[in-house]
C-alpha cells in the first residue's frame, strides 16, 4: 500500500508516486481489501489521512448500515489535482463494491489563508513542474484534458461551490456528482468554460429537476444561508487539519452502525 500512501499523503494523487504502472483492477481490489480488513486508526496512520464524521456528509444515506468504508474528497473546481482525483475515483468506485465516495466542496482561498499556505504557482519552478506534470498524469490516467491551460487560472469559485452544496442538500449525492463533474469538464477540457457560470448546468440538470427548481436552488445558494453553508464546510475542513485542497478523509462504520 506504499503507492497509495504516497499519493494520499501528498493530497494530490501525483503520478510520480507510482514507480511502475499498476493494473487498475489489482490496485483497486488491494485498496478495497485494505480498507475492509484494517481498523480506521491503522488506515489513517499508514495513509496519513484524517477521519471524518459520516453524519456530516452532504446527501449521505440515512440508516443504511450495509454500505461500509465511506471516503470523503473535498475538491475545488479550478484545482487540476481535484479534477484528476474526481475522475479517477469515479472510475474506481465501479470496482470498489463496498466503498462509498462523497464529494464535499470547500473554499480553497479561506483554507489557504487560515493555514498560512501559499499557492504553488507563486514558486516559478513548482509552477513549471505542475504545468508538465498535470497533462502527463491526465494522459497516463486517460482523463480528458485541455490542449491549452484554462484562463483565467486560478479563479474564485465561491458561487459555484455554494450552488453545488445546495444541489447536494436538495437532490442528493448522485445529482451533485453529475453537476460537479460537468463543471470540472467545462473548465478542464476544451473550450474551457468558466465554472462560475452555473447557468451552463441548466440543461444537463433539468432531468433531475424543473426550471423553476433550478432557479430556486440558484437563489438559495446566493442567500446568507447558502454562504454560511460553504463557510461551515470550510471550517469543518480546517478543524480536521486541512491546509490545502484536494483533501481526502477515510472512515469505517462498524456492524453496530457506529462511525469511527
Amino acid at each position: 500500500m506504499s503507492q497509495w500512501s504516497c499519493m494520499l499523503r501528498r493530497g494530490q494523487f501525483q503520478h510520480g508516486a507510482l514507480q511502475d504502472r499498476v493494473e487498475e483492477q489489482k490496485l483497486s481490489e488491494s485498496f478495497e481489501a485494505y480498507l475492509g480488513c484494517r481498523s480506521i486508526p491503522e488506515v489513517c496512520r499508514s495513509l496519513h489521512v484524517r477521519t471524518f464524521d459520516r453524519r456530516s456528509l452532504v446527501g449521505a444515506p440515512q440508516n443504511d448500515q450495509r454500505r461500509l468504508n465511506p471516503l470523503l474528497l473535498r475538491p475545488d473546481i479550478p484545482l487540476p489535482y481535484s479534477y484528476l482525483a474526481f475522475h479517477k475515483l469515479q472510475q474506481y468506485v465501479k470496482l470498489w463494491k463496498n466503498v462509498q465516495i462523497h464529494y464535499y466542496p470547500a473554499s480553497l482561498g479561506a483554507i489557504m489563508k487560515s493555514a498560512s499556505n501559499s499557492p504553488p504557482g507563486q514558486n516559478l519552478m513548482r509552477k513549471e513542474w505542475l504545468r508538465q506534470d498535470i497533462p502527463h498524469a491526465a494522459k497516463m490516467w486517460q482523463v480528458p484534458f485541455t490542449s491549452t491551460w484554462p484562463s483565467p487560472f486560478p479563479m474564485t469559485t465561491l458561487g459555484a461551490n455554494r450552488f453545488l452544496l445546495e444541489v447536494a442538500k436538495t437532490c442528493g449525492q448522485s445529482t451533485f456528482i453529475h453537476a460537479i463533474g460537468r463543471l470540472f469538464d467545462n473548465y478542464w477540457t476544451d473550450p474551457c468554460v468558466n465554472p462560475c457560470d452555473v447557468s451552463s448546468l441548466r440543461a444537463p440538470l433539468l432531468a433531475s429537476f424543473s426550471e423553476t427548481e433550478f432557479q430556486e436552488i440558484l437563489t438559495r445558494s446566493k442567500s446568507p444561508e447558502g454562504k454560511q453553508a460553504l463557510m461551515q464546510t470550510t471550517q469543518e475542513a480546517l478543524d480536521k487539519g486541512t491546509f490545502g485542497l484536494p483533501y481526502m478523509g477515510a472512515s469505517k462504520t462498524t456492524e453496530s452502525g457506529v462511525s469511527s
